[in-house]
């Protein structure tokens, strides 16, 4: 190319970049794809140069000027084009080159320009978050679990304040105010009056979240009992009071109200772990101010008043526990400053302190004892600041990684105060309640108020249910469990030992470890299953909102898929739908839908399986993985592996099939494109521009080029999938969103309705059978959320 055609070329690039609707990195893209075509137009008699300032002669308008509509002219008589801009024509049949994607792609054949319209419109549908499972069992340091005053059971997980309803209603409403992860919870214990409305004990709660991207930490105040807005990601119609504070703060892990309701206490995630208290009611004032704790966070790990304030008229205050310390917090006079005194362990076992409570004062002084559960599952129990005994409670447990990335013991975490303050509950990592009689002000080894109850998982588990959280309501004498496996339980606080297992139920089941995948049953559209870093697929029901059945892989698993196709005769042992999942190391397991038994295991890969699919005539199952190929196993054959598609120079993410199962493309984090023969594990050339596709979950290709955000560098969407009906899409990204939009996203950055609740990278999203339901797995927050797809399905 001569120099005054590259100058010619620079020239139309700075003049079009004047243009607000061509980026710096879509300019950049087809300054190259059009510098591609110039050579292949070039012939013997017309230049490089030539062809370009003809194309250019040709838009020109006589001005002399290049402008964006000429510049793009002239990329369209040269065969380039970008993803679509909106309001501009989309009639154009050709290769299309787009900064996300390294590889370019082609209109189908029989390109339609209006469906670029359509991309380029709000979509007339939208999703309402219904059911979520999981609750913040492990994310959390402090008690997040309450009965709130209509018996329902108030939580947080991921971004969500989540209020549960009890069968025969068995369903959630939601506060949707929190853009990010929610750290604590607490609910008033008095009624209160805020503006002119009185709220009953028990109604309000606070949570708090960490710092987002648009700011720092935040308290928002809510009334548990009202449903939010009707429109997912509306402004809560719940929301009280909010307070924002500084970005240094870091978040909120613990939260407290003062017995009268009127004053909230909260600790920071900074690093003096600052503990504050606000009259929250007028205007957030903040009287009092104190270090928690100095170190890396989180060194505080949770704050727990003393509950007796106005029964026996003894002075406020409160304690804050965590690493090696727990320090009681009271008022000082003259000026009404918080202070606090750090408790001594005397000849006591240093170790952390994970739960607290103040027993009921005693003798002339009123003076509490303090109730502290301990990391190896004892009880401390202090008077003044000074330790009186350590009580045998429950045992250790295991040690898990805590929010601090260190292992430690999970110990006597759930603990609460009950009855009028004549019981204590205390729950452990060895899956057990106890009800101590402490109606005398003291704890005493062996002295309880009723058996102890054992928690049984009816999924299944080597390991006893690790307790996180407890509550007591008082109407129903039922005890609320929260566990480390985001299991939510309710048991019975009277039951003998031998009515035990038949009077503690699962209200809200949930995952033991990061949610990687969903997968939606091909023909029963109630049905999906799902894994998690845990060895367990589990399989779920949408319509009844419950966990069917759970089992064991012997894997850390990251992929699952149901087969296309039902196999066998009905009856027998491998009856029904497959249900494939992928492991970390690369291990493959296929299990039976209805009982989850294996029917065949291999391993052919060493970095991990990324993705699962089965062909739409259930023949074959792909298999994409970190080590950048493909791998195709033949069912009708005992899933005898017949192919490896390798061409791929990163971890393969993607797979799709084609209608008639005869090709498969991939996309790679690479963000590649390469099409194959399942059979042959060859590549297919040519761009496949008018293959029908049995489904997209692609994230790279002409319809989804509009999927990317500006700030996008390609990998921050991490799934996508088409309705069955062909008209919508959903993502999931880096930034907790779940988006949907019309179907093909052709035009740049399409308008899209985006839902809020995850607080993590949300990894997989997924369209049920009937496009009814969509599902999305939100990884480090634990959960999997159902939304209920609101469509408007008319002629395509």
């Amino acid at each position: 190319m001569g120099e005054s055609t590259r100058q010619r070329l620079a020239a139309l690039v700075a003049a079009a970049k004047s243009s607000p609707d061509l980026s710096e990195g879509r300019l950049a893209v087809l300054d190259d794809a059009i510098r591609d075509a110039l050579r292949n137009k070039r012939s013997v008699y017309e230049d490089s140069k030539a062809v370009i300032l003809r194309l250019f002669k040709e838009v020109d308008d006589g001005s002399g000027d290049v402008d964006a509509g000429e510049f793009c002219g002239v990329c369209a008589k040269l065969g380039v084009q970008g993803a679509f801009m909106p309001g501009q024509s989309a009639n154009f049949r050709g290769k299309i080159i787009y900064e996300e994607c390294r590889k370019p792609v082609w209109t189908p054949s029989d390109w339609d320009p209006r469906l670029a319209e359509r991309s380029a419109e709000l979509p007339d549908a939208r999703l309402q978050l219904e059911f979520v499972y999981g609750y913040t069992g492990a994310q959390s340091t402090d008690q997040c679990l309450f009965y709130n005053c209509q018996g329902q059971a108030v939580y947080t997980l991921a971004g969500l304040g989540v209020v549960y309803s009890k069968p025969p209603q068995h369903s959630q409403h939601f506060f949707l105010g929190h853009d990010d992860d929610v750290k604590s919870l607490a609910l008033c214990p008095a009624e209160v009056q805020y503006g002119d409305q009185q709220y009953p004990a028990r109604s309000l709660a606070a949570t708090g979240q960490v710092s987002s991207q648009s700011g720092g930490p935040i308290i928002y105040m809510w009334d548990s009992r009202s449903p939010t807005s009707t429109v997912a990601g509306a402004a809560p119609d719940n929301l009280l009071a909010k307070l924002q504070l500084d970005k240094e703060m870091r978040g909120i892990v613990a939260l407290g109200f003062s017995p009268s309701g009127s004053l909230l206490a909260g600790v920071a995630t900074d690093n003096s772990h600052t503990v504050s208290v606000w009259d929250w009611r007028n205007g957030w004032r903040l009287v009092g101010e104190g270090k928690g704790c100095m170190g890396e966070p989180p060194q505080v790990f949770g704050l727990e008043w003393n509950p007796h304030e106005l029964t026996h008229e003894i002075e406020p205050q409160f304690a804050t526990f965590g690493k090696k310390h727990l320090k009681v917090w009271k008022p000082a006079a003259p000026n009404g400053a918080w202070v606090a005194t750090q408790l001594s362990f005397g000849k006591l076992p240093l170790q952390n302190v994970v739960s607290a409570a103040f027993l009921v004062p005693r003798g002339p002084q009123k003076e509490s004892i303090l109730a502290a559960g301990m990391a190896d599952g004892q009880v401390y129990l202090f008077k003044g600041t000074s330790p009186m005994s350590a009580i045998a409670a429950h045992r250790p447990g295991p040690k898990s990684i805590q929010p601090d990335g260190q292992p430690a013991y999970e110990g006597l975490r759930g603990m609460r105060l009950c009855q009028q303050g004549k019981t204590l509950l205390t729950g452990g990592a060895d899956g057990k309640v106890l009800q101590w009689d402490v109606s005398d002000g003291t704890m005493v080894e062996g002295k309880f108020a009723a058996p102890s109850i054992t928690l049984e998982h009816p999924y299944g588990s080597d390991k006893p249910p690790v307790v996180r959280s407890l509550d007591y309501d008082e109407a129903s004498s039922s005890i609320l469990v929260g566990t480390l496996d985001s299991c939510i339980w309710e048991v019975s606080a009277n039951s003998s030992t031998q009515q035990q297992q038949q009077q503690q139920h699962i209200l809200v089941p949930g995952h033991s470890h990061d949610v990687w995948a969903v997968a939606c049953h091909s023909e029963q559209p109630h049905i999906i299953s799902s894994v998690c870093d845990g060895n367990k697929v589990y399989v779920w029901d949408l319509k009844a909102r419950q966990l069917l059945r759970a089992a064991s892989v012997g894997f850390v698993c990251r992929a699952v898929t149901f087969s296309a196709v039902a196999y066998g005769a009905p009856g027998a042992a491998a009856a029904g739908h497959h249900i494939a999942v992928g492991g970390a190391q690369g291990h493959i397991r296929v299990v039976t839908e209805t009982e989850l038994r294996p029917v065949w295991e291999g391993r052919d890969s060493t970095q991990g399986i990324s993705e699962l699919d089965y062909s739409p005539d259930g023949k074959l199952l792909a298999a994409a993985t970190f080590d950048a190929w493909v791998d195709v196993y033949n069912v009708e054959k005992g899933y005898q592996r017949i192919a490896r598609c390798s061409g791929h120079s990163a971890t393969v993410r993607t797979i799709d099939w084609s209608v008639d199962s005869s090709v498969l493309q991939s996309n790679c984090a690479a963000r590649e494109i390469l099409y194959w023969n399942p059979r042959t594990g060859k590549q297919v050339p040519g761009s496949c521009r008018d293959t029908e596709w049995s489904g997209w979950t692609c994230l790279y290709g002409f319809p989804v080029m509009g999927i990317w955000p500006d700030t996008a560098d390609g990998s921050d969407i991490n799934a996508c999938d088409r309705s069955k009906s062909s008209k919508y899409l959903v993502t999931c990204d880096d930034y907790g969103l779940v988006k949907l939009f019309n179907y093909p996203v052709v035009v740049e950055e399409a308008p899209h309705r985006a839902y809020r609740g995850h607080s993590s990278h949300v990894m997989c999203v997924r369209f049920n059978a009937d496009d009814s339901m969509v599902c999305s797995a939100g990884g480090k927050d634990w959960a999997l959320f159902q939304f209920r797809a609101e469509l408007r399905l008319g002629p395509s």
